[in-house]
């Protein structure tokens, strides 16, 4: 619920969008961008958003996200996107409570 979905792929951006398609991924992603990964991340860092996390599933995502000065979560499986969940759960909880102390 606070979360916005990007979606950022290194394919040229008419690839891109074939995959989305077929992958039918449009109707839950705001926006979609393809290219120069660490520079797409950059972007959005740089859009003031309180969080940006990245999940991929290669080494160069992790320095992609590296580069790009933003968190990484690994995904390659089913329960790796279960986790990603849990974990985006508790990221939220926390920057709730966080909140409510102040």
């Amino acid at each position: 619920q606070g979360f916005q979905l990007f979606d950022v792929s290194g394919n040229p951006g008419h690839e891109f969008r074939a995959a989305r398609c077929r992958k039918r991924l449009m109707r839950f992603v705001i926006e979609a961008r393809g290219g120069d990964k660490p520079a797409v991340l950059t972007s959005l860092k740089e859009r003031g958003f309180r969080i940006v996390l990245f999940a991929g599933d290669t080494s160069y995502d992790r320095k992609a996200a590296a580069d790009a000065g933003v968190l990484f979560f690994r995904v390659n499986t089913d329960e790796d996107i279960q986790a990603l969940l849990s974990y985006i759960e508790n990221m939220e909880k926390d920057y709730s409570n966080t909140t409510a102390s102040r």
